[in-house]
């Protein structure tokens, strides 16, 4: 019936065209109304299965979703329950991939023909489940040992039932799996250097988890220490001198410990150095004490002796040839004996206060009382003095003389023939 408006006819499924003929109630009259309407029946997108999905462990990069097959001209949609997920996928007229899911839930996808609209949804779902992974506990032990020792142990903190652990150094596997117990897991003792880390697999979903931290194992080598000594004197010392030995120590520690001895007598002494006046022959020597970890031996000895040169006092001595005591006008050769004079000695002559002449001998015509002494400055070492003075040589010079002789004649010098005379000088 008409209704002054616009009239609809419900939703028709059959294929045709369609019109519509109007006829009047009262009169009866009849007439066509204009135009006409095609139904087509356009067909749905094929039902595809949906593939994919399963199980995954927490933070990996999940699970693909796929359809089996495609249309071309068809996009494809994925939802994950009613939400969608991503954007249309065009059909290929092949197998489809949605790509890596995270999200847990069961998806599904609709295909909707890009030119008649029409919707369809695929065949089944896929499910996606997240496995968690294993619980994460503490690598234990590890540290230093010295080399050709026992090693140090590995363990974890603690461990699950089910789940396997594996030891790793660096990327290299050591020893097998250990199941967990529900408690913490001792690997045992280990000899290698590296770092150390637990890998963990479920044994049901061989889901994997790296255990919190590292075990680090260090071979500390072994060590040998010593000590030398040295000091300031590079020759010989002069007796009484006091003389420093100071140590030089390899592989000590940090606190080592000194002992001091003289001639194999302990000096009391336990600092790092030790100053000392030596005797002649002394033997000096020092004993130290390392606390450095892994020493072969904890202690090294080291000795010194210094020559010591006794003190002396230099000496001269001069004498006089022919002699101290010499008539007016004879020469006089004056020489000198010294001892610890050393290797450059200066000898210098005195003579009357006033210097004369230098080196060993002097020779020269005295007057009388001319007083001569001798200066030695010696470079001995270990001398006493710079400077000493020999002894005092005082000349006698005497004066000389004309012998004279006068004779006489008694009873005179004029005498008779045959008459004696004596003569008187």
């Amino acid at each position: 019936s008409g209704t002054d408006g616009v009239l609809t006819f419900g939703s028709i499924t059959g294929a045709g065209t369609y019109s519509v003929l109007a006829q009047n109630a009262t009169t009866g009259c009849v007439q066509s109304m204009t135009g006409t309407a095609n139904v087509v029946i356009n067909s749905l997108p094929i039902a595809y299965n949906v593939t994919g999905g399963g199980n995954y462990c927490a933070g990996s990069a999940g699970v693909v979703v796929n359809i089996d097959n495609s249309q071309t001209g068809v996009n494809y949609q994925l939802y994950v329950g009613t939400t969608t997920t991503g954007a249309p996928v065009a059909g290929t007229g092949a197998a489809v991939s949605f790509g890596s899911y995270t999200t847990a839930g069961t998806y599904g996808v609709t295909a909707i023909n890009a030119t008649t609209g029409c919707v369809n949804n695929m065949a089944g779902s896929a499910n996606i489940g997240i496995y968690t992974l294993p619980t994460i506990y503490a690598v234990t032990g590890g540290g230093s040992y010295c080399a050709g020792g026992a090693g140090v142990t590995i363990g974890l903190g603690g461990s699950s039932t089910t789940v396997n652990y594996q030891l790793y150094n660096g990327a290299t596997p050591v020893g097998t799996a250990i199941s967990g117990t529900g408690s913490p897991l001792d690997f045992g003792l280990k000899t290698a250097a590296g770092t150390y880390t637990i890998m963990a697999t479920d044994a049901t979903t061989s889901c994997v988890s790296n255990m919190a931290s590292t075990a680090a194992v260090v071979v500390t080598p072994l060590v040998t220490p010593s000590v030398t000594m040295a000091t300031a004197i590079t020759s010989e010392i002069c007796a009484g001198s006091t003389v420093t030995y100071t140590t030089a120590v390899v592989n000590g520690g940090t606190a080592p410990v000194y002992q001091w001895y003289v001639n194999d007598t302990s000096a009391g002494v336990t600092a790092s150095a030790y100053s000392y006046a030596p005797a002649d022959a002394d033997s000096v020597s020092v004993v130290l004490t390392s606390n450095v970890a892994c020493v072969t031996t904890a202690t090294a000895t080291a000795s010194l002796i210094i020559d010591v040169l006794p003190n002396v006092l230099p000496y001269a001595s001069i004498t006089a040839s022919p002699n101290d005591t010499l008539c007016e006008g004879t020469p006089v050769i004056l020489s000198v004996t010294t001892e610890n004079g050393g290797t450059m000695p200066t000898l210098t002559w005195w003579r009357n206060s006033a210097i004369a002449t230098t080196g060993a001998t002097y020779s020269f015509t005295p007057a009388d009382d001319d007083a001569v002494v001798l200066a030695l400055a010696s470079n001995a070492p270990c001398r006493t003095a710079d400077v000493v003075y020999s002894n005092v040589i005082a000349m006698q010079v005497d004066e000389s003389y004309l012998p004279i002789v006068n004779i006489g004649a008694v009873p005179g010098l004029n005498i008779a023939a045959g008459q004696p005379v004596t003569f008187t000088a």
